[in-house]
């Protein structure tokens, strides 16, 4: 049993590149559009499929007809996990997929440095129940649950974003600055 929702509902897999913001704004060396890329550390989730190994960054560029890039340096990771918190941390130029990094966007820690334009749809997920589970109490709670999920993300995805990109702790340290300025 396929469970279907109307195409506006589905929730689709979008890679981009993501990076610190404090990176992005660089002064020396700003992440503004993909020729940049070249004076950067590309972080790598690489993955085997069909007996080959696979770069998310490979999928992209070929998605968006975007010129290849050669970086600085490239680090490569075997577990997703360990992406995204070395590009939290400033280590380079990630690449990830929405909606899995829509909280990391929502705080501020990480952000799209090349807009809308830089988007590859990388396809949609499904929820596939076989007919003689469906309608299982359990099955049911867990679709819901998960629906419930895909429409916080979604939620998530469609609220604006923050005018402040720093950190949470810098927002804070500068949001303290400006409380002692005023009380001068």
């Amino acid at each position: 049993m396929v469970v279907r929702e109307s195409p506006k509902r589905c929730q689709g897999i979008v890679l981009r590149p993501y990076c610190s913001p404090a990176l992005a704004g660089d002064a020396a060396r700003p992440v503004r559009g993909p020729a940049d890329l070249a004076r950067h550390v590309r972080l790598d989730f690489e993955t085997v499929r069909d007996g080959r190994l696979v770069s998310e960054w490979d999928l992209w560029f070929d998605a968006t007809k975007i010129r290849r890039v050669e970086p600085a340096s490239t680090l490569r990771f075997p577990q997703l996990d360990q992406v995204y918190p070395a590009a939290i941390e400033g280590a380079g130029v990630a690449m990830g997929a929405m909606p899995h990094l829509t909280q990391h966007l929502r705080d501020g820690v990480l952000c799209a440095p090349f807009g809308r334009d830089a988007i590859a749809n990388r396809g949609t997920y499904f929820l596939v129940l076989r007919r003689d589970v469906a309608e299982r109490d359990s099955v049911k709670e867990f679709v819901a649950w998960l629906r419930s999920e895909v429409r916080r993300d979604g939620e998530l995805t469609l609220a604006p974003p923050r005018e402040d990109n720093r950190s949470p702790a810098r927002r804070a340290k500068a949001s303290g600055a400006r409380t002692r300025e005023r009380r001068r």
